[in-house]
């Protein structure tokens, strides 16, 4: 009776030690995900999505898919700054995000086109 006993508080003792360690090894993280369109409406895919944990110095980069949208997962709690840059856009900023647990928040980007407007040609050709 002592031995079975023995072996029921041994098992015991050892599912408590292996439950407190698996919550010892829980991460807090969070998730952002949405949209980059440009200033007509039109989805941007291709778009470098850099999120900056602003304590820490952290990067997280994703890019933008076919439909415009990114997800950037496993995200540490805590504040971020997000940049939306693409070649022939202006860099959008967004900042004063703060991430807690288990929040998913959707932080959707309209870029602005860099390029500057069409010049006409004012150039003729000669004859001679």
């Amino acid at each position: 009776m002592r031995g079975s006993v023995a072996r029921l508080a041994g098992v015991f003792a050892l599912v408590l030690v292996a439950a407190s360690s698996a919550f010892g090894q829980a991460v807090s993280t969070a998730s952002i995900a949405g949209t980059i369109r440009d200033a007509s409406g039109a989805m941007l895919p291709g778009v470098t999505v850099t999120a900056t944990q602003t304590g820490t110095g952290l990067t997280r980069t994703a890019v933008s898919d076919a439909t415009g949208g990114y997800l950037l997962t496993q995200l540490p709690v805590g504040p971020y700054r997000l940049e939306f840059t693409l070649q022939g856009f202006r860099t959008s900023v967004q900042q004063g995000i703060v991430l807690q647990v288990n929040t998913n928040p959707t932080i959707n980007a309209t870029l602005e086109s860099s390029a500057s407007s069409p010049r006409r040609s004012r150039w003729k050709p000669t004859r001679r």
